[in-house]
């Protein structure tokens, strides 16, 4: 499936040119651009709660595990318990996260790519964290 995503941004521009004004246009399509990279995720997850088994469901994190525990999204398995997502649109944002959060899995989304890239890099995290899980609790006897 190809399908390519491209985002319209919403920042109003205007006359005035100040070093604040120019920071609060790249913070608005920052964020903008974050927005739209989880809800990439979002339907990538959907699609991925469809073919595995293993999970159970999945859901946006609440803005206190996102600012506490560095979580958009929380998966439920039937096996593992709650695995977590962080996602990010650069690598800069994904760097920043892991110093606040180190054991929350990071993946970057840009927005040219199409869903099967980001699927395949959700796919790939949530299997090596389950995998992981697995192995501690049958190498934990």
């Amino acid at each position: 499936m190809t399908f390519i995503f491209t985002p319209t941004y919403n920042v109003i521009m205007t006359p005035e040119v100040s070093p604040t004004s120019i920071k609060k246009v790249f913070r608005e399509v920052g964020i903008q651009r974050g927005e739209t990279a989880e809800l990439l995720v979002e339907k990538t997850l959907q699609e991925l709660t469809d073919s595995f088994e293993w999970i159970k469901d999945f859901r946006k994190s609440t803005p206190e595990e996102d600012k506490k525990r560095g979580v958009d999204f929380v998966i439920s398995t039937k096996d593992v318990g709650n695995l977590f997502l962080q996602i990010k649109s650069s690598w800069s944002g994904k760097e920043k996260a892991l110093k606040k959060h180190p054991r929350i899995p990071v993946v970057v989304v840009h927005l040219g790519e199409d869903l099967t890239q980001i699927e395949n890099k959700i796919r790939e995290t949530l299997v090596s964290q389950r995998e992981a899980f697995l192995y501690k609790r049958n190498n934990s006897l």
